[in-house]
């Protein structure tokens, strides 16, 4: 995940970065936080961005106006906005700022934005895939089970099957940990498909499905630890 850090008070910037960086550390969050100090060199590197904690206040184009361009560049970034001025956070709300954050930085401040910055971005890692033997890239937000043949997995995502050449346990070590679960010896499944889940069993669109006893108890506690980590 790429975070950026816009403020032109490079010391208060590296402050909330250490407090970045310690944060995510603590969350098993990986991560890459770099400063910017200008407006203009955030909308240089906005496309690659995940979200971006912007300092309202600074010279030239305030965060706001900047804030505007940044969602036209990058729909998909997060806008944390950074202020000492409470009454300014009503103006950013029109701009689609997703968390608000005040100085001087507090530890926990910083635990909530993170938390929503992850919650936002859960499921966007890419995956290369085939289709009738081209080459895809699918997002893992779109998966919605896993099967493993001899050698290989099938991936069901949006309306296609998708193969990879890969085994059922490679596969589950390349998708993003909290997201997916092996339900028995073949079959992985994305926690954000699973509908109604009710004594080991559950639905994915309208196939009924059934986690193996054996994984029945890991099953449900990892489906709670998603409901809480994940679900907005």
């Amino acid at each position: 995940m790429k975070i950026c850090i816009c403020d032109d008070d490079a010391l208060i910037a590296q402050d909330l970065r250490e407090l970045i960086e310690n944060t995510a550390s603590e969350e098993n969050m990986e991560i890459t936080v770099n400063i910017v100090t200008s407006g203009d060199e955030l909308l240089e590197c906005a496309k690659e961005l995940d979200a971006v904690f912007l300092d309202i206040e600074m010279p030239g184009r305030d965060g706001l106006d900047i804030g505007k361009t940044i969602m036209e560049i990058n729909p998909e970034i997060i806008i944390i906005m950074a202020t000492a001025h409470d009454e300014r956070m009503r103006e950013s709300i029109h701009i689609g700022v997703k968390d608000f954050i005040t100085k001087p930085y507090k530890a926990e401040d910083v635990k909530i934005s993170l938390d929503i910055i992850k919650k936002k971005t859960a499921g966007k890692r890419e995956l290369m895939v085939y289709y009738h033997r081209n080459k895809y890239t699918i997002m893992e937000k779109d998966i919605k089970k896993i099967y493993a043949y001899n050698g290989y997995v099938c991936i069901y995502a949006g309306d296609k099957i998708f193969r990879k050449e890969v085994s059922l346990k490679k596969m589950l070590e390349e998708l993003e940990a909290g997201l997916f679960f092996q339900i028995d010896r073949k079959t992985i499944v994305s926690f954000a498909a699973v509908k109604n889940y009710e004594k080991g069993f559950f639905y994915i669109g309208r196939e009924k499905i059934k986690v193996a006893r054996d994984r029945k108890k890991l099953f449900e506690k990892a489906y709670i630890e998603y409901d809480l980590r994940y679900k907005i």
